[in-house]
């Protein structure tokens, strides 16, 4: 939360770790990769809004692109680009392709 002030608590308990993370530029969205998923989460609730899984490799890295893209790119080297409507996002990359 933007208010430091608060006390820190756990609102999940996940099984994977947290690979990577990004908020919008409105702070109306958070998401997170937890191995083969991401997660949208509403940072005003602390809700997930969406788990979307990506495919077969785990995502290792997320981006916040222009125009509400988001760029996620996994260990074997694939690259999608998902387009976040009304936080959440669609669930077809709108382009991926695999790197190497």
């Amino acid at each position: 939360r933007s208010d430091l002030t608060q006390d820190i608590i756990k609102i999940y308990d996940f099984t994977d770790s947290i690979t990577a993370g990004v908020i919008t530029p409105d702070r109306s969205a958070l998401i997170i990769a937890l191995g083969k998923y991401l997660y949208v989460i509403n940072p005003r609730t602390d809700e997930i809004v969406q788990q979307l899984f990506t495919g077969n490799s785990p995502v290792e890295k997320l981006r916040m692109l222009p125009g509400s893209g988001v760029l996620s790119w996994s260990t074997d080297g694939t690259i999608q680009i998902w387009k976040l409507t009304l936080g959440q996002l669609e669930t077809t990359a709108i382009q991926w392709f695999k790197a190497g």
